[in-house]
């Protein structure tokens, strides 16, 4: 049981991810499936000033931050708040809570209407979550960086 669990939320090319290093055990789970679904529910709700109601009167955007956890990412790519990557590649170990914790985050996303990539999965956690059903409604990826290409899917100029 050792490692320090952590979250970190985060936007990649536009996309949240929300980063979890350490054992995700019963111990780390306690603390954690709480602060995990805060974070992702910040990460899907477009603030006031991205919804359709407010692009009609730009002066109601007026000092707002662009995202939930602060400016984008120098205005490059847009915000998408129908994605989350959920990325575990700094988690070497997941008992049954830390798989309750994940399904949490991912029942939320759900709510949401959001699409939701894991990435980084340990060879066991993928073959649990392929098991359990879940690769069938989340997208498993190698990487962040696969995830995030393959929730935004092809682009022009062939970034994506």
């Amino acid at each position: 049981m050792s490692g320090d669990p952590r979250l970190r939320l985060h936007r990649h090319r536009g996309v949240a991810v929300l980063s979890l290093h350490g054992d995700l055990d019963l111990f780390a789970s306690q603390q954690l499936r709480q602060p995990a679904r805060d974070l992702a529910d910040r990460a899907l709700t477009a603030p006031v000033a991205t919804r359709p109601r407010d692009r009609e009167d730009p002066s109601a955007a007026a000092g707002r931050d662009a995202t939930p956890d602060g400016p984008s990412s120098g205005g490059v790519d847009p915000v998408r708040y129908d994605v989350l990557v959920i990325d575990v590649s700094a988690v070497p170990f997941t008992d049954s809570a830390g798989l309750v914790t994940l399904v949490a985050v991912l029942q939320l996303a759900r709510t949401h209407q959001a699409g939701v990539a894991v990435a980084g999965a340990s060879a066991d956690l993928e073959k649990v979550m392929t098991l359990m059903g879940l690769a069938k409604v989340v997208t498993l990826s190698a990487s962040m960086e696969e995830a995030v290409t393959v929730v935004l899917g092809p682009t022009p100029g062939g970034r994506g």
